[in-house]
């Protein structure tokens, strides 16, 4: 039984123990029809995509630098005193060690958040439309259909779409 599922039901087994001092009005809504098609118009996945393409270009000028770097070295090693080699060797490595372990990491970590950020905005568009339509409506609860196992209430998908101007 997932989360959704258990709120469901509780909410079902709170809202029938007041059932009988007011009336209530249920709806649904398909949250994720809603957001497939406000990501395209809100252009998410290409502003992802570039965002992406932005990192990636980090990461190539960044790996360019240390071949750089590794290649100045091979050119001058051996006209340098043994000491300079080894220190300047040391720093390559730990330089490479950096960029696998904390560079790659945190670019990562930055494109996992700007995918969020962008599928976050997305979703607060939807709720604050659902809250608005459900609002105007009189509708004690609006429930997502991928939610709920049995949805009898009024379907305001459609109104919500036009809301959000789909």
């Amino acid at each position: 039984v997932t989360m959704k599922k258990l709120i469901l039901l509780a909410i079902i087994v709170i809202s029938t123990s007041t059932a009988f001092a007011q009336k209530i009005k249920l709806a649904h809504v398909n949250t994720d029809t809603i957001a497939a098609q406000l990501a395209v118009k809100d252009s998410v996945e290409m502003k992802f995509q570039q965002y992406q393409m932005k990192v990636q270009q980090e990461l190539q000028y960044e790996q360019q630098r240390l071949a750089q770097d590794q290649a100045q070295f091979e050119k001058t090693y051996l006209t340098l005193d043994s000491n300079i080699v080894q220190r300047e060797y040391k720093r390559l490595q730990a330089d490479q060690a950096a960029f696998q372990q904390e560079t790659v990491p945190q670019l990562q970590a930055q494109v996992q958040a700007e995918q969020r950020k962008l599928l976050m905005a997305v979703e607060g568009k939807i709720e604050a439309a659902v809250k608005k339509i459900g609002k105007a409506n009189g509708y004690t609860y609006v429930l997502d259909i991928n939610a709920a196992l049995y949805a009898a209430g009024t379907d305001i998908t459609d109104l919500v779409k036009q809301e959000l101007g789909l």
